[in-house]
């Protein structure tokens, strides 16, 4: 990739609630037991641990495995679920629905670089 250069024209407060940790993910089973990410999994538990509710999204990418030197990219991303509300101190989980999702977790589960992702959404 090259050198990126940004100019600032306007800047805003965000009207989402965002904490000083980040919303964590954990890949269960379809039993509800704690797996890997790399493992075939059926839903995702969020926890956060900030005062106040949040609500997020979650994200499953695949990396690229560039050669040494070279910045990995995403390859592919692929939405699990939809807006979830996790609640001060606590968690929600997610099951992986939708046709998209399903095959996305079928075809790179066993594959060296994967992430789930949650972020602060609307």
């Amino acid at each position: 990739m090259a050198d990126v250069r940004v100019t600032v024209q306007s800047a805003a407060v965000a009207r989402i609630n965002a904490g000083p940790h980040e919303v964590t993910t954990q890949a269960l089973d379809r039993h509800g037991r704690e797996i890997s990410k790399f493992e075939r999994f059926s839903a995702v538990r969020l926890t956060n641990e900030d005062d106040f509710p949040v609500a997020v999204r979650i994200a499953y990418i695949l990396w690229d495995q560039p050669p040494k030197g070279v910045t990995q990219q995403a390859a592919e991303v692929t939405p699990i679920g939809g807006l979830t509300r996790v609640p001060a101190h606590g968690s929600a989980v997610v099951r992986v629905t939708g046709k998209e999702a399903v095959a996305a977790v079928a075809r790179n589960s066993d594959g060296p670089a994967v992430s789930l992702k949650a972020y602060n959404s609307q």
